[in-house]
């Protein structure tokens, strides 16, 4: 693995804890937005492994997971980033004041955490020979 790819996955698995911890003192939003970036990061981290750069200020993980160089993502972890990526378009529409807090019970958020370390799991095997 290369070191901007052990970078990516690094910061990723430290935005993952980051959103265990937060979710376990009861900080929703902020453990759904750790979570997020912790797919990002994971996102990014093998696309780099692949041989292309991150796309530049990308932040949609619909977007990031759909990238060519990622054909080979199992489906699950595509639909995990859309499921990620809709919350938080949802939350940051002006047209609502929904939060992750009032959007997503506390299983909902417990779940995407298992997922995305699920994901992180894979996303380290798949670069290890990188």
């Amino acid at each position: 693995m290369n070191s901007t790819t052990n970078a990516w996955l690094l910061r990723a698995m430290h935005d993952l804890e980051r959103a265990a911890l937060e979710l376990r003192t009861g900080q929703k939003t902020e453990a759904f937005l750790s979570c997020h970036r912790a797919v990002e990061r994971g996102l990014k981290g093998i696309i780099v492994a692949r041989g292309d750069p991150p796309p530049a200020d990308s932040h949609d993980l619909t977007a990031l997971a759909g990238a060519e160089v990622l054909g080979g993502i199992p489906a699950r972890y595509r639909e995990l980033a859309a499921r990620l990526q809709g919350v938080k378009d949802s939350f940051n529409s002006p047209l609502t004041a929904i939060t992750p807090d009032k959007m997503l019970a506390t299983e909902d958020l417990a779940g995407f955490l298992e997922q995305a370390e699920d994901f992180l799991r894979w996303a380290l095997g798949e670069t290890e020979g990188g």
